[in-house]
C-alpha cells in the first residue's frame, strides 16, 4: 500500500513519537527471496507481549510462521521479538477480545458489537471476525 512507505519513514525517523504509541514496524527476511520486508502494523500491549491482527488473505504474516525472531522498530528502538501466529478461530477470537478491550473504538472496523449489559464484546461477533483474521503475538527476546 502506498502509505506504508510514509508510515515506515516516520517510524524510522526522530518524528516516530507522532505515531509509535500504537504502530510498530516489523522487519523480517522473506523465506524464499531473502528480501528484507518492513511492515507497519497497529499493535496493543498484552501481558508483556504485543498483539497484532491481520486478515488471513494478507501475505506478510505467513513468513512469520517459521521465524524464531524478527526485528521490530518499537517507539524509536529496534527490539527482537519471537512471533507466534495464531490461526485457530477460537484462539483468535479470545485474543481479539483482549485487543479490542484496549482499543474498543476499533470494534466497528471488525463488526464486533459491545454488549453494555454484560460489559463485554459480543461472542458471536468475535468468532465471525476471527474467521477472517489471524493474531500475531510478539514475545520479547531478552538479549541482555
Amino acid at each position: 500500500m502506498w502509505y506504508n512507505r510514509i508510515v515506515t519513514f516516520i517510524l524510522r525517523s526522530p518524528l516516530h513519537s507522532i505515531i509509535s504509541s500504537g504502530i510498530m514496524l516489523v522487519q523480517y527476511a522473506g523465506q524464499k527471496s531473502g528480501k528484507i520486508f518492513r511492515v507497519p502494523v497497529t499493535y496493543v500491549p498484552y501481558k508483556g507481549d504485543l498483539l497484532v491482527v491481520s486478515f488471513k488473505d494478507r501475505v506478510w504474516w505467513r513468513n512469520l510462521r517459521t521465524l524464531d525472531q524478527v526485528q521490530v522498530r518499537l517507539r524509536g528502538k529496534n527490539v527482537l521479538f519471537r512471533p507466534i501466529v495464531h490461526e485457530d478461530d477460537s484462539v483468535v477470537a479470545e485474543f481479539l477480545s483482549q485487543y479490542l478491550s484496549q482499543r474498543p473504538n476499533y470494534g466497528r472496523f471488525f463488526d464486533v458489537r459491545f454488549d453494555e449489559n454484560n460489559n463485554e464484546f459480543n461472542a458471536e461477533d468475535l468468532l465471525r471476525a476471527a474467521e477472517k483474521r489471524v493474531m500475531i503475538q510478539f514475545v520479547p527476546i531478552d538479549k541482555s
